[in-house]
């Protein structure tokens, strides 16, 4: 239960995961419309700032007083309507728009991932059998908004970026007859005379609600002549009874209702059933005079025990593993949900064939039934598995061979994973298409119902597996079933932030104890431009420096929007001018940031913030360039860590102290620019700077295995 302002209450069901995040969507936002503040929580309507901070008017701060209540109002509303384990994802943030903008990127994805999804579903629905008319054109309505509504909020953020007009941006719609055109093409053949009827009518016409009559109607006459439903495979009914006890237990009322409902003079409730045993109209078998067809049987149980829910006989002759399982019903349906152990839905319907006649219908799913059946004379009940496994798989050589195909190809380290991925999708729709090509001309070839079920199985097999393995996740889990696939496990050995080493230590006591001191890390790296990914650069050399801080979390500091740009230049100007130049404004730029600091407004208190270098970042080949060292590795002395010959290095496998380079040391190589030193290290003007060798195991160590 959801309150509003006032006395208003809104029963809004709460938010627990993807299965219902549309439905609560949905909701959510008429909520907030009715509240009026659907626009904060879309971004549409920001926190109104003053023009000057230090003087705002009354007007602007009730402005903001004003915009701050809705925001809370937002809030509250979408906290209110979630479950706990969802709740956790938006504990950090009381803002409306991160809750709304968190809670849509976690169940839909991106904005291109998520337009993706809902395009491919409507363009990929078909209208299942036991689905109402008025309920698929209802889902098809519902991506049909949420297509318009993605489209229109992409062209309102492009608008805005590009500094346009909004209004005319959000106008903009899908056609409605791409709707209508959906429709007619993903529903049944029965409907295909109402197709001509659509495309004759006058434009103006053409409305979803006419088309929603028109086919509503259809629908109902089907149901009248008993032709709507005759394609699914399992059907719901409240009761069924059987030899004066319902399958539950409970005792059973007459059929004299039934009986007299037979006769001439009043209405049929069964006139739309056809009997299995004398192939007509208006009764169902138990009713039917014509017994003949019952001598000579067997009657197994007069009563079913509660744990029975069909009765099965198996044929000696013929094939030994067939069995054939019948309720006995002219339309095949079931009340008692719980003698279904398990149950599983197929991906895409499947066609099976039916015990009494050679006819073929659409299996929506399949599961553990109880049966009871005679063994040696004996009644006891069994458990019937025909569910799809890892087992069942290894059946099909073709399905073999396909998940063989998805494991040579993560075998191959060259290959990206996402090419991978491509192979899968490409492969189920080369199979869907050449499924659906293959059914009509078997149309054409009139061949018999056997044939067309054996066909069709095999493709069903195929495009299920596929969609079972049509993720990484999923392929990953199957793998990971056959001992095929060891996921590696990471251990985290220990841990050192920056705050507890020395280096802090020392810059630190260079600063007063009320100072905020924050850590900068400074990289720099060449980059090609026109080939990033290269291993040579070109005429379009780039230097680039970044600057990060020292003191986030691991999760926030390999993000790229914490990770900036402070200096870009031609390697070849750094060649010419040298390092003194290219870095002079940003020497500029840290020297004011660890003397002057910038300051803050917090809680109405100036706050200054110092930022100091902590270390300098880079490969083998971008520090020797910035530290003022050698930038050849053939050069006698090569490292920056000590003054060892090439000579010497080659030989050399214990570590020399005499030989690592100290601050006396390299003060004395730099007034000779001797020792592999080429100029004097320009980061030593850093007044807080503190000289600090750190090697990196990751250059040094694993580029030589």
């Amino acid at each position: 239960m959801a309150t509003a302002k006032g006395d208003e209450k809104y029963n809004i069901e709460k938010l627990r995961g993807a299965e219902n995040w549309p439905t609560w969507r949905w909701h959510v936002e008429m909520v907030l419309q009715a509240k009026c503040v659907l626009d904060i929580v879309e971004g549409k309507r920001v926190l109104p700032l003053p023009k000057d901070p230090e003087k705002p008017t009354e007007t602007e701060l009730a402005a903001e007083r004003k915009w701050r209540g809705d925001d809370l109002v937002a809030a509250t509303t979408i906290a209110g309507t979630l479950t706990s384990d969802v709740a956790q994802l938006v504990l950090t943030t009381r803002s409306s728009v991160v809750m709304w903008a968190t809670l849509t990127n976690t169940f839909e994805h991106g904005d291109t991932q998520r337009v993706h999804t809902i395009l491919t579903r409507f363009m990929t629905a078909v209208k299942r059998p036991e689905q109402s008319m008025a309920a698929y054109i209802a889902s098809m309505k519902k991506d049909f908004f949420d297509l318009n509504h993605e489209f229109n909020r992409q062209a309102t953020e492009d608008a805005t970026a590009a500094g346009g007009n909004v209004s005319q941006a959000v106008k903009q719609q899908i056609p409605e007859s791409i709707l209508h055109y959906r429709i007619l093409c993903s529903i049944s053949d029965e409907y295909s005379v109402l197709k001509d009827i659509w495309k004759t009518r006058p434009r103006k016409e053409q409305t979803l609600v006419a088309l929603s009559e028109l086919l509503c109607s259809k629908e109902q006459e089907l149901e009248a002549g008993g032709l709507a439903g005759s394609s699914a495979a399992f059907l719901t009914h409240k009761q069924f009874r059987h030899k004066g006890k319902s399958l539950d237990g409970s005792s059973k009322s007459s059929d004299k209702e039934n009986e007299k409902s037979s006769g001439n003079g009043k209405k049929n409730r069964y006139s739309s059933y056809k009997c299995y045993k004398c192939n007509k109209m208006g009764h169902l078998a138990k009713q039917c005079r014509n017994k003949t067809s019952d001598k000579g049987k067997t009657n197994l149980s007069t009563e079913l025990a509660s744990s029975g829910a069909f009765i099965a006989n198996m044929l000696v002759k013929g094939n030994a593993d067939g069995w054939v399982c019948d309720s006995g019903a002219s339309d095949h349906m079931t009340g008692s949900k719980h003698y279904f152990a398990s149950y599983e839905a197929f991906q895409t319907p499947r066609m099976v064939g039916t015990a009494a006649s050679d006819t073929l219908l659409y299996a929506v799913g399949t599961g553990n039934i109880n049966v009871l059946m005679t063994v040696n004379g004996q009644q006891r009940t069994a458990n019937d598995d025909d569910k799809f496994n890892s087992d069942t798989l290894s059946d099909n050589p073709l399905i073999n061979e396909i998940v063989a195909l998805i494991g040579r190809l993560y075998s191959m380290s060259s290959l990206p994973r996402s090419i991978v991925q491509l192979v899968v999708e490409s492969v189920t729709e080369m199979m869907r298409s050449l499924s659906t090509y293959l059914k009509s001309i078997m149309e054409q070839l009139e061949l018999t119902s056997q044939h067309v079920l054996a066909i069709s199985n095999v493709f069903s097999d195929l495009l299920n597996v596929l969609e079972e393995l049509g993720s990484e996740y999923l392929r990953f889990k199957y793998f990971t079933n056959l001992n095929t696939y060891i996921k590696p496990e990471t251990f985290i050995i220990g841990e050192q932030p920056v705050f507890q080493g020395q280096i802090w230590r020392n810059l630190v006591q260079k600063y007063p104890n009320d100072k905020i001191i924050l850590p900068l890390l400074i990289y720099f790296d060449d980059f090609e431009c026109c080939n990033p990914l290269g291993s040579k650069a070109g005429v379009y050399k780039i230097g680039a420096t970044y600057v990060s801080l020292a003191c986030i979390p691991p999760e926030l500091a390999t993000l790229l929007e914490n990770i900036l740009v402070c200096c870009l230049f031609y390697s070849s100007d750094r060649t010419a001018f040298g390092n003194k130049k290219i870095f002079s404004k940003l020497m500029d730029e840290l020297i004011f940031l660890e003397t002057q600091g910038i300051t803050i407004n917090f809680n109405a208190k100036k706050i200054n913030v110092y930022f100091t270098v902590v270390t300098v970042l880079g490969d083998n080949l971008g520090l020797n360039s910035i530290l003022g060292f050698t930038e050849s590795f053939q050069a006698n002395n090569f490292c920056r860590i000590c003054k060892s010959t090439k000579a010497e290095s080659k030989t050399q496998f214990v570590e020399d102290p005499s030989q690592i380079r100290t601050e006396e040391n390299y003060l004395q190589d730099v007034e000779t620019l001797s020792a592999g030193i080429k100029e004097p290290c320009m980061w030593r003007t850093l007044p807080k700077f503190v000289q600090k060798k750190i090697i990196s195991k990751m250059l040094k160590l694993f580029q030589l295995a």
